[in-house]
């Protein structure tokens, strides 16, 4: 006997919406050619892309580095050059871009000094071709050679040929990738700071509301600074939280998440992306994201179970090299018990919230109309 299913149907799964790409153009070709056909970045296409990847956030190149690895064409590169770290270790923008062009480590140039070099060598080369062509010919008719010596000759043109324009694209890139500017420390550097005024009670929970600045890492292009005031609220229990971010830079606004246990906590949110944090409820916290910030915060009391809090976040790319691996691996840790949080929340807006609906539209009169405005 076959049992009709009365569940409610599901709605059907929306198609994910592409997010919009941070790269350049450049950049983002390369990207795109190497997933779908395993095509490898021609050699005087390299310095345009690494301006575009040199404008990445270490953990976005981390996690660019992870997806290419997991291509057909990253596999085969990775099989082919184990010994190679460029699929490893920290990621850089000119990892990247070395394995967008094949992969093999010493024969990319992403620096002058090393386009400076292989034009070095390959001028040597050109011009040791060259004697062995003349050697060959000893001043002879390259028709008065015999058979053998006219295919080495043919093969030594060839191979001039082929050499000299490989000279050529060097020089191009060499002039090229001078003008490809990289920030100093300095320059690389963003500040955060913000004042909050937040209500709890320690072991319960509470709620903030934190209003700053955030000023950005200098732009490659432009040699600016973005200045962005933003705003954000929180909620949450001893356990777990949430809120929202508001910001003039449209990429840090969005809703948060954390989990909590005494004195540590796990949270995702626009405004830092993954962070760990160690605290004092109430009192004061360090904390360090995955694309290389740390914070520190505190809070002065000003009536019972009222503080006033006061936080500073410093950016740049070289702290991402300590916090980075520390943020991934505390996630592997705290990351299930996240998850099975969200599947809750889910779970609740689903069969919850969404039923609800269903039912309350289900016993709404028949034939009743909204009324008119």
């Amino acid at each position: 006997m076959r049992i009709k299913d009365r569940s409610t149907p599901k709605p059907a799964a929306e198609e994910p919406k592409p997010q919009a790409s941070t790269l350049s153009p450049e950049a983002s070709a390369a990207v795109e050619a190497f997933k779908a056909t395993g095509a490898t970045l021609a050699l005087t296409d390299v310095p345009k892309a690494l301006d575009g990847f040199l404008s990445q956030n270490p953990a976005e190149l981390g996690a660019l580095r992870d997806e290419l690895k997991h291509t057909p064409q990253g596999q085969r590169e990775l099989a082919s050059h184990q010994a190679d770290d460029l699929w490893k270790g920290r990621a850089t923008a000119d990892k990247v871009v070395k394995i967008l062009a094949g992969g093999i480590k010493g024969a990319v140039p992403t620096t002058p000094k090393e386009a400076a070099a292989l034009l070095s060598d390959s001028l040597g080369t050109t011009h040791t071709l060259y004697a062995e062509r003349d050697a060959l010919l000893a001043g002879k008719d390259p028709k008065a050679l015999s058979a053998a010596d006219q295919t080495k000759l043919q093969s030594l043109e060839a191979a001039i040929v082929q050499s000299e324009a490989h000279t050529d694209a060097l020089r191009t890139v060499h002039h090229q990738l001078e003008g490809v500017k990289r920030l100093n420390p300095l320059e690389a550097t963003g500040l955060m700071a913000g004042i909050s005024i937040g209500t709890g009670v320690p072991g319960l929970g509470g709620g903030s509301f934190e209003v700053g600045t955030a000023v950005s890492p200098e732009n490659r292009a432009t040699d600016k600074r973005r200045i962005d005031p933003y705003a954000s609220v929180g909620v949450g229990t001893a356990f777990v939280g949430g809120g929202y971010a508001l910001s003039t830079d449209k990429s840090r606004s969005g809703p948060s998440f954390g989990f909590s246990v005494p004195f540590f906590g796990f949270s995702q949110d626009k405004q830092h992306g993954k962070r760990i944090s160690a605290f004092i409820p109430n009192v004061a916290s360090f904390q360090m994201t995955e694309r290389g910030e740390i914070g520190f915060s505190f809070a002065v009391p000003v009536a019972p179970f009222v503080q006033v809090g006061f936080s500073l976040f410093v950016e740049n790319p070289a702290i991402a090299r300590i916090t980075g691996p520390a943020v991934r691996g505390i996630e592997k840790v705290v990351g299930p018990p996240v998850r099975l949080i969200k599947r809750g929340i889910s779970w609740v807006k689903e069969h919850v919230i969404h039923r609800h609906g269903e039912d309350a539209a289900k016993t709404a009169p028949a034939g009743a109309e909204p009324s008119p405005a």
